[in-house]
């Protein structure tokens, strides 16, 4: 996987790459964060922003726009990232949520890990009370499969915020599939404001327990 510095000599933004950020006059709350948007892992920067426009969570992102090759060319391991906009955020964030893709398995699943031991519990049960889309949720830190995806290094991005621990979710493209209107499920809208309203409601519930 590339570091920062290997992607930013190779590639330049706006077209190869944006790297953007929004609402951090509430970034004291938490921030949301997608660094492989784009093409780099489809609809991951979608479901975050759906969640942080519901009440203006801030965020960031860091999405590949090459014709090809995004994720062989532009991403960035979490335990490396050292793009100097997300850098700037991690002094200001009491925690970070992230969001990102895997392909550990077929079936629609998120897969949430961090450091956050009581966070990724809290935010597991929120996401268990989603209805009519067969999203199966679990617990990256008890899945042989997904331990090289559960974030618990001290230098992941999502554990780099003031109180050092944080929550990541890991959307297999069978679950990214359900919220993306450009797949064939049909409720795929609905679908993405459905969970852009849990995630809602348990980050207040999360920023809450920062305090």
């Amino acid at each position: 996987m590339a570091t920062y510095e290997e992607v930013s000599q190779r590639f330049a933004p706006p077209f190869d790459f944006e790297v953007y950020t929004g609402n951090l006059r509430n970034i004291g709350h938490g921030c949301l964060a997608a660094p492989h948007a784009g093409a780099i892992e489809a609809m991951t920067g979608e479901i975050m922003l759906a969640a942080a426009r519901i009440s203006g969570w801030s965020y960031y992102i860091f999405e590949g726009r090459l014709s090809s090759s995004n994720f062989k060319r532009l991403h960035i391991s979490s335990t490396s990232f050292r793009e100097p906009k997300f850098l700037a955020l991690l002094a200001k964030a009491p925690f970070f949520l992230t969001f990102h893709g895997t392909s550990k398995s077929p079936r629609p699943i998120v897969y949430v890990g961090g450091l956050w031991d009581d966070g990724r519990r809290i935010l597991m049960d929120y996401l268990r009370r989603l209805k009519g889309m067969r999203l199966e949720i679990k617990d990256a830190t008890n899945e042989p499969v997904a331990e090289e995806i559960a974030g618990r290094s001290p230098k992941n991005m999502t554990n780099r915020g003031l109180s050092g621990r944080g929550i990541q979710l890991e959307f297999t493209k069978g679950a990214r599939d359900l919220f993306d209107s450009r797949s064939t499920n049909e409720n795929a809208e609905r679908n993405l404001r459905k969970l852009a309203r849990k995630l809602d409601r348990a980050l207040w519930d999360l920023s809450h327990r920062q305090n």
